[in-house]
């Protein structure tokens, strides 16, 4: 087996997709399949191109940002271990959005032919595939029931909760995304998010630069009203 297989088979091995896919599944990635680093903000995907390939994170982080007539919207970041693009190689329809490092990545990169043959001959990789898929499908629901159901002051303080939510003793959850990147996700302004961080501060928020201090969690969770229906689990 070549060094360059080895690579491909060990980032495999740190997606969750490939958990269940068989040892014939892995080797046939391992030698259709390659790796690339890339620096952060890499356009990795253009909005409505056509997807060549399903990408795995091995380590970093990709936003999926979506434009229309001069606006811009960020639908959601693709943390390491995970997959994008699972729709666009399945039905070969074009990309929805460009997807973008957030940092510097690993990239897997598995040629949609080599996917799909392999899918088709492996029931665990396909089972993985669809509840993926079902992942993404029940986020992107839950984001929309979010956007049409809570003001944006609400949706970031979900947000934060969430984030408090993977490490509960610490009060200080730090972003990745710049302001402007926050008020993109909400579906907000820059402009607009300055209110939203005033109205905040009243129930104990407080800013500093990409930075978010929690001083009264219980008074947060209070406003956000949490939801098992609006609040997508975590990745």
């Amino acid at each position: 087996m070549s060094a360059h297989s080895i690579r491909v088979i060990l980032a495999c091995k740190q997606l969750a997709l490939f958990a269940g896919a068989s040892d014939e599944t892995i080797e046939a990635f391992g030698e259709a399949s390659f790796v690339q680093s890339v620096p952060a903000g890499t356009e990795v995907i253009g909005q409505d191109e056509q997807v060549q390939y399903l990408y795995g994170i091995s380590s970093g982080a990709v936003e999926a940002l979506a434009t229309h007539n001069g606006l811009q919207t960020l639908l959601y970041v693709v943390p390491s271990g995970r997959c994008f693009a699972y729709s666009c190689t399945l039905i070969q329809t074009p990309s929805f959005a460009s997807f973008v490092t957030v940092e510097r990545s690993d990239l897997v990169m598995i040629p949609v032919d080599v996917l799909r043959d392999r899918l088709e001959r492996d029931g665990g990789l396909a089972l993985a595939f669809a509840r993926e898929l079902a992942r993404t499908t029940d986020m992107a629901a839950r984001e929309i029931l979010n956007q049409k159901l809570r003001p944006a002051a609400e949706r970031l303080a979900g947000l934060l909760l969430r984030e408090h939510s993977k490490s509960p003793d610490c009060n200080v959850i730090a972003f990745s995304l710049s302001k402007r990147k926050v008020a993109l996700r909400l579906g907000a302004t820059p402009e607009t998010l300055s209110r939203i961080l005033a109205t905040l501060k009243t129930v104990g928020v407080e800013t500093d630069g990409n930075r978010y201090i929690i001083h009264d969690i219980d008074a947060l969770r209070t406003f956000a009203k949490p939801s098992l229906t609006l609040d997508p689990p975590a990745w």
